[in-house]
Protein backbone atom coordinates (compact mmCIF):
# COMPACT_ATOMS: atom_id res chain seq x y z
CA UNK A 1 0.00 0.00 0.00
CA UNK A 2 0.93 3.89 -1.01
CA UNK A 3 2.32 6.18 1.96
CA UNK A 4 -0.69 8.89 2.40
CA UNK A 5 1.87 11.48 0.33
CA UNK A 6 1.47 9.40 -2.61
CA UNK A 7 -0.81 11.06 -4.84
CA UNK A 8 -3.08 8.22 -6.50
CA UNK A 9 -2.62 7.25 -10.20
CA UNK A 10 -6.12 8.87 -11.56
CA UNK A 11 -5.24 12.48 -10.18
CA UNK A 12 -2.06 12.12 -11.88
CA UNK A 13 -3.46 13.35 -15.23
CA UNK A 14 -2.70 13.55 -18.10
CA UNK A 15 -5.58 16.06 -17.93
CA UNK A 16 -8.29 15.44 -20.39
CA UNK A 17 -11.33 18.09 -21.26
CA UNK A 18 -14.40 17.58 -19.59
CA UNK A 19 -17.07 17.84 -22.05
CA UNK A 20 -17.50 18.42 -25.71
CA UNK A 21 -14.67 19.25 -28.15
CA UNK A 22 -14.60 23.16 -28.57
CA UNK A 23 -16.23 24.37 -31.59
CA UNK A 24 -14.36 26.97 -33.98
CA UNK A 25 -16.72 30.65 -32.85
CA UNK A 26 -14.54 32.20 -35.59
CA UNK A 27 -15.40 29.80 -38.55
CA UNK A 28 -19.34 30.17 -37.36
CA UNK A 29 -19.48 33.92 -36.78
CA UNK A 30 -17.89 34.75 -40.37
CA UNK A 31 -21.09 32.80 -42.17
CA UNK A 32 -23.86 35.02 -40.43
CA UNK A 33 -24.71 38.30 -39.50
CA UNK A 34 -26.94 40.62 -37.15
CA UNK A 35 -29.12 38.84 -34.69
CA UNK A 36 -28.17 35.35 -35.64
CA UNK A 37 -24.36 36.53 -34.61
CA UNK A 38 -25.84 37.41 -31.58
CA UNK A 39 -27.52 34.60 -30.60
CA UNK A 40 -24.76 32.50 -31.60
CA UNK A 41 -22.59 34.28 -29.13
CA UNK A 42 -25.15 34.06 -26.20
CA UNK A 43 -25.31 30.58 -26.95
CA UNK A 44 -21.65 30.23 -26.70
CA UNK A 45 -21.61 32.25 -23.53
CA UNK A 46 -23.85 29.54 -22.35
CA UNK A 47 -21.99 26.61 -23.15
CA UNK A 48 -19.01 28.61 -21.26
CA UNK A 49 -20.96 28.74 -18.08
CA UNK A 50 -22.50 25.96 -18.32
CA UNK A 51 -18.55 24.11 -18.54
CA UNK A 52 -17.30 26.23 -15.98
CA UNK A 53 -19.79 24.96 -13.62
CA UNK A 54 -19.47 21.54 -14.43
CA UNK A 55 -15.80 21.76 -14.01
CA UNK A 56 -16.50 24.03 -10.74
CA UNK A 57 -18.50 20.54 -9.91
CA UNK A 58 -16.03 17.96 -10.81
CA UNK A 59 -13.47 20.10 -8.66
CA UNK A 60 -15.51 20.28 -5.32
CA UNK A 61 -16.13 16.30 -5.70
CA UNK A 62 -12.42 15.20 -5.59
CA UNK A 63 -11.85 17.91 -2.78
CA UNK A 64 -14.91 16.62 -0.69
CA UNK A 65 -13.42 12.91 -1.95
CA UNK A 66 -9.94 13.83 -0.80
CA UNK A 67 -10.96 15.26 2.45
CA UNK A 68 -13.01 12.79 3.70
CA UNK A 69 -10.27 10.28 3.08
CA UNK A 70 -8.45 12.20 5.53
CA UNK A 71 -8.30 10.85 9.14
Amino acid sequence: MADDKTLHPALRGPWWHIGDPAVLLDTLLEQVEGQQRKQILGMYLDTVAATLAANLKFVQGVQSIVAGGRT
